[in-house]
């Protein structure tokens, strides 16, 4: 018996390491004793999705009994470059729809759906969404468009962000000891943005740190070229405030650790915020892909949501709220749905 799982696994993310461990660990509680792989991660980032449970990488040829989508985006265009986006994705996940084609059972858990321009990808999508035997999408937008865009008829159920309640249940076990420290935290990955936009965005922070005398310190959830250049570019106007700089480099539970410490974060990706939230660290959010404009609607914090293409206003620092205990709870409930789904689709999939 076997089970192949993939998802969004094509940079040194931290967002995306943590939704690979969150869908492993919803298999392994299945306890059917399925051996499990993966399908199309790269050679260079193999060190980064390991997994104790994995045998080993999937051949395509084969068919499997049992096809797991796990959770991320890439379901989902970004605001710009889609032809682009779509071509590389294309490339990215083909392997992936080839076995699942050939899979016996096909589930669909936690991703987020949303317009594809690139026709190709956009048809592979479609065939996927029809075909799965369950499909949990992590907010009502993605189900909306799974059945307007796509003609997934029914069955669409809503699970909010596998990311979220995996942390906000298990952080004591995945976080080795954390001290709540009262740091303004900056997560600004400015890669996709325009130089326009960059600018707009350190200088709305930089105006609202002004009046703050927290120190401060800095969260990196991807190492790349691009993040090393952001890091130069928040080091040039906050240097001699800045306390730490916490990057992720493999270690979910440091750097989770990291996020803990905050008292308050200001970001500009998803699942940095989502953790936080998670941990109910306030945030502010200057989002650049419509999916995490989604999250912070689902927790009732969109008023701490900017929209880069209208940020007119100031950012302020004072006054931001967490999400409310009643919100946790449910998008808790909501976001275990999806894993608990995983786990019965695996065990039911290989009696």
């Amino acid at each position: 018996m076997n089970v192949v799982l993939h998802a969004s696994y094509f940079a040194p993310n931290f967002g995306d390491a943590l939704l690979w461990n969150a869908g492993i660990d919803a298999v392994e509680d299945a306890s059917v004793g399925a051996e499990i792989y993966s399908v199309g991660v790269p050679d260079a980032l193999k060190d980064y999705y390991k997994h104790k449970l994995l045998k080993g990488s999937w051949p395509k040829s084969k068919s499997a009994d049992v096809f797991c989508f796990l959770g991320g985006g890439y379901f989902f265009q970004p605001n710009g470059g889609h032809i682009k986006w779509g071509l590389r994705n294309l490339l990215r996940h083909y392997r992936a729809f080839e076995v699942a084609n050939r899979s016996r059972e096909v589930g669909i858990f936690g991703v987020g759906v949303g317009e594809i321009d690139f026709y190709p990808l956009r048809r592979l999508v479609q065939a996927q969404l029809r075909r799965a035997k369950h499909v949990y999408l992590r907010d009502q937008e993605s189900i909306d468009a799974a059945s307007r865009i796509y003609g997934r008829e029914a069955g669409c159920e809503l699970a909010t962000d596998q990311a979220f309640g995996y942390v906000a249940t298990r952080f004591e076990s995945l976080v080795a000891s954390a001290v709540q420290r009262p740091y303004l935290s900056l997560h600004l990955d400015l890669h996709g943005f325009d130089a326009d936009r960059q600018n707009l965005i350190l200088k709305k922070v930089e105006q609202a740190c002004a009046g703050d005398s927290r120190p401060i310190q800095v969260l990196v959830d991807c190492s790349t070229r691009h993040t090393e250049r952001d890091l130069e570019k928040v080091n040039a106007i906050f240097g001699r405030r800045i306390e730490k700089v916490s990057i992720y480099k493999g270690d979910l539970g440091a750097f989770l650790g990291a996020i803990s410490e905050s008292d308050l974060l200001v970001t500009t990706k998803l699942h940095v915020g989502i953790c936080a939230t998670a941990l109910k660290v306030p945030v502010i959010a200057v989002p650049k892909h419509a999916k995490a404009k989604r999250f912070y609607k689902q927790a009732g914090l969109e008023r701490y949501c900017f929209d880069i293409a209208s940020l007119g206003s100031e950012i302020v620092l004072s006054g931001v709220d967490s999400i409310s205990d009643v919100q946790h709870a449910s998008l808790v409930q909501s976001s275990l749905r999806s894993m608990n789904a995983v786990t019965s689709f695996v065990r039911e999939s290989l009696r």
